[in-house]
């Protein structure tokens, strides 16, 4: 994948993908927060595609950064063929017409979440052995080490083991968790980025 560059074209490479990850836009027209592009940017040089990521914020639903890890094509698969079986009943997160999925759709959604479901895990597969490599040797308190966790269609997410814990912490835990998780997450960063350019 990534034998044969000189350290400078891979230091060439990693300033191109960290310039790509600059001119993303979410939904909500916001770019990618500044806290977590240098991990991003690890993961894409390794192939290992992303599909959101929060670097962590106070006032948030969730304790800590996260990045999510799904398949193009798996995403591809629900823009084009779950999304508009959805937006028939669905508008704004509120239902607007409550009836039964046609046996056609309901066997395309079944088709479709379990060719997302192998396509995410080959993601998933990628992922393991470099957050084994991260993990290995390190006495993190499992609290704060990073883990993977499996989302509904199969998708991971990367975050801390502890993030749930934050949304029941006072506000001072709740700082210091999220400074704590914040930290792990840029220490993998340094760990993808050294990886890459040795």
């Amino acid at each position: 994948m990534i034998e044969g560059k000189s350290r400078n074209e891979k230091e060439q490479r990693w300033a191109t993908v960290l310039s790509e990850i600059d001119t993303w836009i979410d939904n909500r027209g916001k770019g990618v927060d500044p806290g977590i592009k240098e991990t991003l940017a690890g993961l894409r040089v390794f192939e290992i595609g992303t599909a959101a990521s929060c670097e962590g914020h106070l006032e948030g639903p969730n304790g800590g950064p996260w990045i999510d890890i799904e398949a193009k094509e798996a995403q591809r698969l629900y823009n084009e063929l779950i999304k508009p079986i959805h937006n028939k009943r669905w508008k704004e997160g509120k239902v607007v017409r409550r009836e039964p999925f046609t046996p056609e759709e309901r066997k395309l959604l079944d088709e479709v979440k379990e060719k997302s479901l192998i396509l995410n895990l080959e993601k998933r597969k990628k992922l393991v052995p470099v957050l084994e490599e991260f993990n290995a040797g390190r006495s993190t308190p499992y609290m704060y080490r990073l883990e993977i966790n499996r989302r509904g269609d199969g998708s991971s997410r990367i975050e801390s083991a502890g993030v749930e814990y934050a949304v029941i912490a006072d506000k001072m835990e709740r700082q210091a968790y999220l400074l704590a998780f914040q930290k792990e997450m840029g220490e993998f960063a340094n760990f993808l980025k050294a990886k890459y350019l040795s």
